[in-house]
């Protein structure tokens, strides 16, 4: 049985996970009413995909979060110069 890819996280689920890796709520992110709403379509996902349990990161939310990391960074352009 192949292995399934990791899912790419948005830019939702990332600001979720790093309030939690940061030590925050989750929801520590957020302003106004309507934000909270949609954040917690955001919440059921993370928790859908196993991402997190209980108000924590799961190994598979570390793993994803540092794949996401590693993409973001990869995408930076490098200033060769050293400035």
């Amino acid at each position: 049985m192949a292995t399934s890819k990791p899912r790419k996280l948005t830019r939702a689920q990332r600001a979720v996970l790093t309030n939690l890796e940061s030590g925050r709520r989750w929801d520590s992110h957020l302003v106004g009413r309507s934000a909270y709403g949609c954040a917690r379509s955001t919440l059921m996902s993370l928790q859908q995909r196993g991402y997190i349990n209980v108000g924590a990161i799961t190994q598979e939310g570390w793993d994803a979060l540092a794949g996401s990391q590693s993409d973001r960074t990869a995408r930076v352009p490098v200033d060769e110069t050293g400035e």
